[in-house]
């Protein structure tokens, strides 16, 4: 019985691969030519097996003598696009975790205008009742009195504020009257809870009143809030500086908040901060202690029976220097185009309402002396 052979398996063919090819080096490429033969020359092969003469035909000749050697026609100078110049790259900006740009403010310098009436960074200063200790906006009010006025932080309705206390503001300065808005500000004096409360009150500002009570309340608890000092008596205020001077200066009299030694400078400092510095300088002329009449005798009260009072002198200054002195700046702002933090401290002097502030005797018991001591 015949066995059936098994076939023989072929090999498996290897897969099919893309040809190596090696670089084409401008230098070691052989250019195609042609040879010119008789009749029984046969034309010269190219590498694929297409005749040099049609691959002539097809590509033009490329040599040496064109200057750029290899298989492919080179084109004409003026035909080739001018490369580019080499530039560094360009520096990308930094950026957050989100992609945004991360780009930091350029800082801007506030200047005082030429021509603005006041120095002051912000009209309205904020501070605090030095009876109750809630806030209060400090703005120079219209008309002759220099003193600035306590007005209440927020706006009220117009219909629940008398209107004998309705005031308004308009370009940082404050007016005793309505402007017809629906809304006003009201003085902090008319709802301080530290004085007596005024006859008429609608139910809205007695809410208020009830609230910066209870406010006052909670300062004290925490002894955040002191009751003021008792005054010395006047036998021994009269030895030592006065606490609230009296100034002469452009031809008018001034009082002062803080001793004469004690008036700081208002001018703002490059780190926007208020500067430390003192009014009274040693490098500056000052002022002298003198006793002057407080007032003509055809208008002296008669309940007043004092006839002299001291002064701290300074009309025998220059007047830049007075102005220094009423626009309340240290000798090296005096100059200076810095804008202030503070309101001056200075207030027009009026015997009537400053006459708890009258010395007969000068401080320290001499005639004429410096530097406010």
């Amino acid at each position: 019985m015949a066995r059936h052979r098994p076939r023989p398996r072929r090999p498996r063919r290897p897969p099919l691969r893309p040809p190596l090819r090696r670089p084409r080096t401008p230098g070691r490429t052989r250019p195609l030519t042609t040879r010119r033969g008789g009749p029984g020359d046969h034309p010269i092969q190219s590498p694929k097996g297409t005749p040099a003469r049609e691959t002539a035909h097809r590509f033009p000749a490329v040599g040496p003598s064109a200057g750029h050697p290899g298989t492919f026609p080179a084109l004409p100078a003026c035909h080739l696009p001018p490369s580019p110049p080499c530039a560094p790259p360009t520096p990308q900006p930094p950026r957050r975790w989100d992609g945004t740009p991360a780009r930091t403010p350029r800082s801007r310098s506030l200047r005082v205008a030429p021509d603005s009436p006041t120095r002051l960074v912000r009209t309205a200063q904020p501070g605090r009742c030095p009876d109750c200790g809630n806030h209060v906006d400090w703005h120079p009010r219209v008309g002759t009195d220099d003193r600035p006025v306590g007005l209440h932080p927020q706006e009220l309705p117009a219909a629940a504020v008398p209107a004998v206390s309705r005031w308004h503001v308009s370009s940082g300065i404050a007016h005793p009257a309505h402007d017809g808005t629906p809304w006003c500000r009201i003085p902090h004096t008319a709802l301080c809870p530290a004085r007596s409360a005024p006859a008429a009150l609608t139910p809205q500002l007695t809410a208020l009143r009830r609230h910066l009570a209870l406010h006052t309340r909670r300062l004290i608890n925490n002894n955040t809030l002191t009751t003021p000092a008792t005054p010395p008596a006047p036998e021994a205020a009269e030895s030592c500086r006065p606490a609230r001077p009296i100034a002469q200066l452009l031809s008018v009299r001034y009082i002062a908040n803080h001793p004469i030694d004690a008036i700081q400078c208002v001018a703002q400092t490059r780190q926007r901060h208020r500067c430390t510095r003192l009014v009274l300088d040693d490098h500056a002329p000052p002022g002298t202690w003198t006793l002057l009449p407080t007032t003509p005798l055809s208008r002296r009260p008669p309940s007043l029976p004092v006839d002299r009072m001291a002064v701290y002198d300074l009309t025998h200054l220059p007047c830049t220097e007075q102005l220094r002195w009423r626009h309340q700046h240290c000798p090296d702002h005096a100059t200076s185009s810095a804008a202030d933090l503070a309101l001056t401290e200075w207030e027009p002097f009026d015997l009537r309402l400053h006459h708890q502030h009258i010395h007969p005797r000068l401080p320290g018991g001499t005639r004429t002396q410096h530097h406010g001591t």
